[in-house]
């Protein structure tokens, strides 16, 4: 059951189930090619509704910043913020790591899943 207690694990798996479609229209998210500037701004607003869900929810709300912050980039290139080093939360830097892992070990409409091992030579 994890760490949470009774319907908060339950709640809680299904938002990470979730968390790929948060508000994506699936036409974009399973797109074979290049993704438009429109379509990228789009994708681009997953990190603000996954903060204004869970801030809604009492023992998610800590982690709402980490959400938001999830696609900031260390040298400053990233979003929503354009945060760089230690201004993007520990938490949301950690959780960056994670998503990456799990984009690059995913299948997805443009190209094959890749292995673990690949992906950690990537890190």
């Amino acid at each position: 059951m994890g760490f949470l207690r009774g319907n908060q694990d339950h709640r809680a798996r299904r938002f990470s189930a979730r968390h790929r479609q948060n508000g994506d229209p699936d036409e974009i998210l399973r797109k074979p090619g290049k993704l438009t500037p429109e379509e990228q701004e789009l994708m681009r607003e997953h990190c603000r509704r996954g903060y204004d869900m869970l801030r809604k929810i009492p023992f998610l709300a800590g982690a709402a910043e980490i959400v938001f912050c999830h696609q900031e980039h260390f040298d400053g290139n990233g979003y929503p913020n354009h945060l760089s080093g230690r201004q993007i939360p520990i938490g949301a830097r950690i959780f960056a790591i994670a998503d990456a892992l799990d984009a690059i070990t995913s299948e997805r409409s443009y190209r094959q899943a890749r292995s673990f091992a690949e992906a950690r030579g990537r890190f």
